[in-house]
C-alpha cells in the first residue's frame, strides 16, 4: 500500500466512523479491492473502531474468502497494521475534538 492509498483510506475510515454506511464500502474505489478488504478486516479485528460484525460481512463482499486470511492479504498489500492503527486513531481523536 502506498502513502496515497493509505491517506485515502484514512480519510474514508474517519468519515465512516462518524457516519457508517455499509454500501459506501462497496462503492469506494479510490484504492484496490484487496487494499480495502485488508483495511476492513483490520478494522473488524480491533475493538476501538466499532462495527466489527458489519465490517466482517463487508470483507467477504469485497474479496470473497478473505475472512481468516488477513495475514496473507496484509502481506500482499503491504498493509502496515501499526502505522495504520496509530494514524487512524490520531485522525479519529482529531475529528472528535474538532466536533
Amino acid at each position: 500500500m502506498n502513502r496515497e492509498s493509505e491517506a485515502r483510506l484514512l480519510e474514508f475510515c474517519v468519515r465512516q466512523h462518524q457516519n457508517f454506511e455499509p454500501a459506501a464500502w462497496a462503492d469506494f474505489d479510490a484504492v484496490s479491492r484487496e487494499e480495502l478488504a485488508c483495511t476492513v478486516l483490520f478494522l473488524a479485528g480491533v475493538d476501538w473502531y466499532g462495527r466489527e460484525a458489519e465490517l466482517s460481512l463487508q470483507a467477504d463482499q469485497l474479496a470473497s474468502g478473505s475472512r481468516g486470511h488477513f495475514s496473507a492479504l496484509a502481506s500482499r498489500t503491504q498493509f502496515d497494521c501499526g502505522r495504520f492503527s496509530n494514524m487512524l486513531r490520531r485522525e479519529l481523536d482529531h475529528a472528535a475534538s474538532s466536533s
